[in-house]
């Protein structure tokens, strides 16, 4: 999987991911990944890569691996949302997660 590296990540007070990116056009992208299900995320980002290619962008790849890591749990899937994030000043600032930590495996749960 190819990961895009977030500039900044940042937690809402319902405890979604909010990572902000390079934009592809330039400029910087914001995308927040929240659950909606078991194992189910919500992505809400904008961007002209995720309107062709969808699941093989590379910020909605990498938000979802994040999440993967900072709730330590299985992501199985994801829905959507084309809409622009814009910055909040109540999000907190959380480190960004190391790029060798590894998601939480199936061998994990068992």
């Amino acid at each position: 999987m190819s990961r895009s590296t977030p500039l900044a990540m940042f937690v809402t007070k319902n405890d979604e991911l909010v990572g902000v990116y390079p934009g592809i056009l330039g400029g910087n992208t914001l995308v927040i990944a929240k659950n909606v299900a078991d194992s189910v995320l919500e992505i809400t980002h904008q961007c002209q890569c995720c309107r062709f290619y969808r699941e093989e962008c590379p910020i909605i790849q990498s938000i979802i691996w994040y999440m993967a890591v900072h709730h330590k749990k299985r992501i199985t899937g994801f829905n959507w949302v084309q809409e622009k994030v814009t910055l909040q000043l109540d999000w907190h600032q959380i480190p960004i997660p190391s790029l060798d930590m590894k998601p939480v495996s199936r061998e994990d749960f068992v």
